[in-house]
């Protein structure tokens, strides 16, 4: 029996099993393939979802559910958002974190949570506070569980040692799910007066310094592993779990890969793959962080409960394609803690194109040239206030005239060829005399030639008030810009400016 015998139904079927792309060459088949494909819903749904870089959420594929994403993905490319503004505490923030469709900002003894609207959901804008008792260092939050993660000082001897406090996102009492609700980290108390960051992955929770880093099982209460820096010369840069069962560690110019050791707690984890940066000149060293993207449903998380809560209806869709991804910069020794004049972004790496080392006899040391042809080069516009990749996407924040600012789009899932930027003639000559990396081992002009460059695809002006507008943040559903009052409103804020302001644009 030939496909061409197949009853429709079951035709389409086959089809749907097949990535967006591949429905696409079926069309040129024959007469019949195309107009099954044309005229089938699902098809074109999916059709849709991988041209846009999207996967499907749960629940049936009908009329409605491709209007709803076919309207998502045109508000995305007109920048059509809908708008809300709400004031917050005019404070010094320890945390400002997005996760699971909660953005949550904190000091050292409060924290406001907001619900972001989810307008392909339903979801409403809805916001509460927490209240901390004082000395809280760093904070950290996962919706999907239901779980506030709080490192503070404990009043009880020894003195000056730090505890983790498992604690719930709506109410602030101990978590019911944590055998032991506090944890007690073997990292010296004086590591946290530097930097240090708390993530969450399932049932797994990992507090990083700069010299070491510690994984438990939060709801048994199990440490599971730590890692330690080899020499005091050696530091760490801000880790993250790739799953249930790895982390990415950046560390003096490298990214290492770990195994947790799940079936031996107390081992050490197990080194799987160095990802090699290129060397810098002196006086200049790599800095980097990694960007998330929060509101991936339990239904298709594959390891990954960055997840929006569960009493709140799933995503019926999401964006999948570089859904997180690693951001390096390179920073000059001497102006490290003297300001951000000095910094650049020069690259995002989607943690898809780590993804390949899999490939290879573990543990490895795989150079630049093996890994980077998905590294994206992002070149700083003037007036650029902050840029952030989010899924296939890449939104720029550019200062305009006065308080107003404007917000760009470009298109990760569609390229164009050329040199960086919206002149394709401009001066490779001229980034080089300014590049730190060494000319011998690594050249912008040679990324330039090397790799595809995103599509603009829309500006829209936004206007601040004349607040300062901190580094965007943003998932599948929502632009965040947590904006500050201006200079000379301080310390004595005038009355306008007596708060902070957190912009939130809604698609």
């Amino acid at each position: 029996m030939g496909l061409l015998t197949l009853p429709l139904e079951l035709l389409i079927h086959i089809f749907a099993l097949l990535e967006g792309h591949e429905i696409v060459r079926c069309i040129t088949v024959c007469s019949y393939f195309k107009q099954a494909i044309e005229d089938s819903i699902t098809l074109q749904y999916f059709i849709k979802l991988d041209m846009f870089g999207y996967t499907n959420g749960p629940g049936n594929v009908d009329a409605a559910r491709l209007s709803q994403l076919e309207r998502h993905i045109d508000a995305w490319n007109k920048l059509d958002w809908v708008e809300s503004r709400i004031d917050l505490p005019a404070w010094r923030s320890l945390t400002k974190t997005l996760r699971g469709g909660v953005y949550a900002t904190s000091n050292a003894t409060e924290m406001t949570c907001i619900q972001l609207p989810s307008l392909s959901r339903g979801v409403p804008l809805r916001t509460w506070k927490l209240t901390f008792e004082p000395r809280v260092h760093q904070t950290e939050i996962d919706p999907s569980n239901n779980l506030l993660v709080v490192l503070a000082l404990m009043r009880e001897s020894p003195p000056d040692s730090f505890a983790l406090h498992l604690r719930t996102l709506s109410d602030n009492i101990p978590h019911p799910s944590a055998a032991s609700p506090i944890l007690f980290p073997e990292i010296p108390p004086f590591s946290y007066h530097g930097p240090c960051r708390i993530r969450v992955m399932g049932f797994l929770i990992g507090l990083a310094d700069m010299g070491a880093l510690e994984i438990w099982n939060w709801t048994t209460g199990q440490k599971i592993t730590m890692v330690r820096a080899d020499t005091p010369r050696v530091t760490f840069g801000p880790f993250e779990f790739l799953s249930t069962t790895s982390f990415l560690l950046p560390c003096d110019g490298r990214l290492e890969v770990y195994q947790v050791p799940m079936e031996s707690p107390g081992a050490p984890p197990l080194h799987t793959a160095s990802f090699c940066m290129p060397d810098l000149i002196p006086g200049h060293a790599w800095i980097c962080w990694i960007s998330h993207m929060p509101r991936a449903s339990h239904n298709m998380d594959n390891g990954d409960r960055l997840a929006s809560p569960s009493s709140l209806p799933p995503p019926p869709f999401r964006m999948t394609k570089d859904s997180r991804c690693i951001e390096m910069s390179w920073v000059v020794y001497e102006v490290h803690y003297a300001g951000r004049e000095s910094l650049n972004t020069p690259f995002q790496v989607p943690l898809s194109s780590l993804h390949h080392s899999a490939i290879y006899p573990n543990p490895l040391e795989i150079p630049w040239d093996a890994w980077s042809k998905g590294v994206y080069f992002v070149k700083e516009a003037r007036g650029e206030v902050s840029s952030k990749m989010s899924g296939g996407r890449h939104i720029h924040l550019t200062h305009s005239s006065d308080s107003h600012y404007t917000v760009s789009l470009l298109d990760l899932n569609r390229y164009r060829a050329g040199a960086l930027g919206t002149n394709a003639d401009s001066s490779i000559d001229d980034e080089q005399s300014r590049d730190p990396i060494k000319s011998d081992v690594f050249s912008l002009g040679e990324m330039r030639v090397g790799h595809r460059f995103p599509v603009h695809v829309a500006s829209r002006s936004l206007s601040l008030g004349g607040y300062r507008p901190s580094p965007l943040i943003c998932d599948d559903e929502c632009i965040i810009i947590h904006a500050f009052p201006p200079p000379e409103a301080s310390p004595v804020f005038a009355e306008e400016y007596k708060f902070d302001k957190l912009i939130i644009l809604s698609f």
